[in-house]
């Protein structure tokens, strides 16, 4: 996995973050190979509020069981904070799988802290009702 190819890339608002001790790193391995991870923290401008800060996976697990699990295991520690916190994220513009996965899990859009994001925003107790979280979950 490669760090960001951007030079406005918020590392010290992610940095912060990881040195509070108030991040939740989910990992998928197989018996071999790390395939991917999944990271989230508080968000960095409200601590009732939550910040889903990276999904990775490496490219040949990208159509495999390992995004699905990711998602459902970070849904889980998402509803142990209760059902009225805030979800946001930032997505790369070019990056349409993940932002058509955000709005069909009811999240809005705004312009993201750099050049090549979009900030993503949705309610904890919206995203339960839509069926694409029902089918995570099964």
């Amino acid at each position: 996995m490669k760090a960001s190819k951007y030079s406005d890339f918020p590392w010290d608002m992610r940095i912060s973050g990881l040195n509070r001790g108030s991040t939740f790193i989910v990992t998928i391995w197989t018996s071999e190979n790390f395939v991917g991870y999944l990271e989230i923290g508080e968000h960095w401008d409200n601590s009732n509020d939550l910040e889903l800060s990276s999904i990775q996976i490496y490219p040949r697990y990208r159509k495999t069981f390992a995004f699905k699990k990711l998602l459902k295991e970070g849904f889980k520690y998402l509803t142990s904070k209760g059902p009225e916190c805030d979800i946001y994220s930032h997505v790369q513009v070019s990056n349409i799988k993940m932002m058509t996965i955000f709005k069909r899990l009811g999240f809005s859009f705004s312009e993201g802290r750099s050049s090549h994001t979009m900030q993503v925003k949705g309610k904890l107790s919206e995203i339960l009702d839509t069926d694409l979280y029902k089918l995570i979950m099964n």
